[in-house]
């Protein structure tokens, strides 16, 4: 069985602007590798940070599967980050602080998954976003 044939286990997350994380990520045991754009990269490495990324998954990360979670929606950050996964071939986009489906707006279109992180899921927020948690009571 090849990892695209499973739900991925484990996930590991690595600082985009962390070249030796990047580079050691490659041998450690995870179903999937996200390389991290958002709260890990200091505001000034940012762009360091993209082309750090671009550079470690052009290189390949043989049996793993590879996400990048970009800033969220709404941010500086969010426009330059989706422009550099342009062409990559990732499994997936990790969306961080989603509130509304408004928020998946920006990533519509680019024909990869994402998984979207409801971190404070709002009482009005619609079902369709928010997956039932307890079952409901006949």
């Amino acid at each position: 069985m090849t990892p695209s044939e499973y739900a991925p286990r484990s996930l590991l997350y690595v600082p985009g602007s962390n070249a030796r994380a990047l580079e050691k990520a490659a041998g450690l045991a995870a179903d999937m590798l996200i390389i991290d754009l958002e709260d890990a990269v200091p505001g000034d490495r940012k762009a360091e940070a993209r082309a750090a990324m671009r550079s470690a998954v052009t290189a390949g990360f043989p049996g793993k599967r590879v996400a990048v979670r970009i800033n969220a929606t709404g941010t500086a950050e969010q426009a330059d980050d989706i422009a550099a996964l342009g062409g990559l071939g990732l499994d997936a986009i990790v969306l961080p602080k989603v509130d509304a489906p408004g928020d998946l707006d920006p990533l519509r279109g680019l024909g990869i998954p994402v998984l979207a992180m409801i971190e404070t899921p709002a009482p009005s927020m619609p079902r369709a976003i928010l997956p039932p948690i307890l079952p409901s009571r006949a």
